[in-house]
């Protein structure tokens, strides 16, 4: 038991020391700007969590609806949605989860590496959690899709 505590701990310390460059956003880059710029490409994945691609691409077509935004299937530039949990185990009980999520542009297989949106969060195994996480993830989509805007509609 001791020995997964301690590998668990090491990976999430590399984790979060990893996900230092996530916590500043910059401003909106000029490849964001794009002819037919109501459309946007959009990739979602999640792996390990509680919920599934088809649980959270819902959440994220809400966002691009607010932002009058049309997601499509277009890999040549997109908004790529990456969300990967890990639960937080103490004595063979999950407590919660780590849920690491990663939003950014791409264009084909390269991703920006800046901005990135995302954010690495703790959520209980409870509805609290779920609705932390879902806040956080949001806000994330949303500041993403606001910079997409500002660069194309000037707003």
């Amino acid at each position: 038991m001791r020995k997964r505590i301690e590998v668990c701990l090491g990976g999430w310390l590399a984790a979060a020391l990893l996900s230092i460059p996530m916590l500043g956003h910059s401003e909106p880059k000029e490849w964001m700007e794009r002819d037919g710029a109501r459309y946007l490409g959009l990739w979602v994945t999640a792996e390990g969590c509680p919920f599934t691609e088809s649980d959270i691409r819902p959440v994220v077509e809400d966002e691009f609806d607010r932002a009058r935004i049309t997601p499509t299937r277009d890999s040549q530039f997109n908004l790529t949605v990456g969300v990967t949990c890990v639960p937080i185990v103490v004595e063979e009980r999950t407590l919660g989860y780590a849920i690491a999520f990663d939003i950014r542009y791409g264009t084909g297989i390269y991703l920006y590496e800046f901005p990135n949106y995302g954010s690495l969060i703790s959520a209980g195994d409870d509805t609290s959690g779920g609705d932390h996480f879902k806040a956080s993830f949001e806000g994330g989509i949303r500041s993403a899709l606001a910079d997409y805007r500002r660069v194309n509609f000037g707003g």
